[in-house]
C-alpha cells in the first residue's frame, strides 16, 4: 500500500522547526502488517508545543494553560492568542509513578512496583494494582508529596494569573489522576474535553484546515 501522510507537528523550540522537517520529510519503505509499503511524509506546519490545544476553541483575551504530561509540566500564558510565557518543568507524572513504585514495597512482597501497571490503573481511574493489592494509601501520600514538592509552585503561578484576569485551563493525562482533577476544578481550572489528546487533536484539525485551503491536498495526520 502507498501512504501520503501530511503532518502538523509541534515541539518546544520552534527554532528547531527546520531541522525537524528535514528529519521527518521523505519517502520510506516500511513493512506494515507483513507487506511492503510506500510511505511519504510531508510536514505541513510546525507549531509550538501546546498550541494544538487552543485550536478550535474560543479563546479568552488572557489565558494560562498547565499541561500535566508524563515527563514535564508546561506553564504557558497567552495574551489575545499569542504566547508570551512558556516554561517547562521536568516534574511530570513519571516522578509520581516512580515514587509510588518505591513506596509500595511493603505491599508487594518487598519488591518495587511495576511502573506500567501503576500507570495503567491510575489511567483507569482507580488504585487497584492487582487482585490482592490496593495502593490507595500509598498513592494518596505520594500524590500529596508530588504536589507539595514539585507542583505547588507552578499551580500557584497559575492561580496568580487567574487573579490577574486569566482563564486557567488544564490539559494532558496528569490532570485526570484520581482526586487531582477535583482539586484542579476546585481551584478554578477548566479541564478541556479529552485532555489527554487535546494537543494532538488540535494538530489534526490544523492539518485539515490547511488541506481544505489547498484543493490538491487530500489527507492529513497529526504528529507530535
Amino acid at each position: 500500500r502507498a501512504w501520503h501522510l501530511k503532518l502538523v507537528v509541534s515541539l518546544h523550540d520552534v527554532g528547531l522547526a527546520e531541522e525537524l522537517q528535514k528529519v521527518l520529510n521523505g519517502e520510506y519503505q516500511p513493512i506494515l502488517a507483513g507487506k511492503q509499503s510506500e510511505v511519504k511524509v510531508e510536514v505541513l506546519k510546525v507549531v509550538l508545543e501546546g498550541m494544538g490545544a487552543l485550536f478550535g476553541h474560543p479563546l479568552p483575551k488572557k489565558l494560562t494553560i498547565l499541561d500535566f504530561g508524563n515527563g514535564t509540566t508546561l506553564y504557558s500564558r497567552y495574551n489575545q492568542g499569542k504566547r508570551e510565557v512558556h516554561t517547562a518543568y521536568p516534574i511530570g507524572v513519571e516522578v509520581l509513578i516512580d515514587d509510588i513504585s518505591q513506596k509500595m514495597k511493603h505491599l508487594n512482597g518487598g519488591k518495587i512496583g511495576d511502573p506500567s501497571i501503576i500507570r495503567f490503573c491510575l489511567e483507569m481511574g482507580h488504585t487497584r494494582y492487582s487482585r490482592d493489592i490496593d495502593i490507595k494509601d500509598v498513592y494518596s501520600v505520594c500524590l500529596k508529596d508530588w504536589y507539595e514538592k514539585y507542583l505547588k509552585k507552578v499551580v500557584n503561578l497559575t492561580l496568580d494569573a487567574k487573579h490577574q484576569g486569566d482563564e486557567i485551563w488544564a490539559i494532558d493525562g496528569g490532570c485526570l489522576l484520581p482526586g487531582f482533577k477535583k482539586l484542579l476544578e476546585k481551584n478554578g481550572f477548566k479541564i478541556l474535553d479529552n485532555p489527554v489528546e487535546a494537543n494532538v487533536s488540535g494538530l489534526l484539525e490544523m492539518a485539515k484546515t490547511i488541506m481544505s485551503k489547498n484543493p490538491t491536498t487530500t489527507s492529513g495526520t497529526p504528529g507530535k
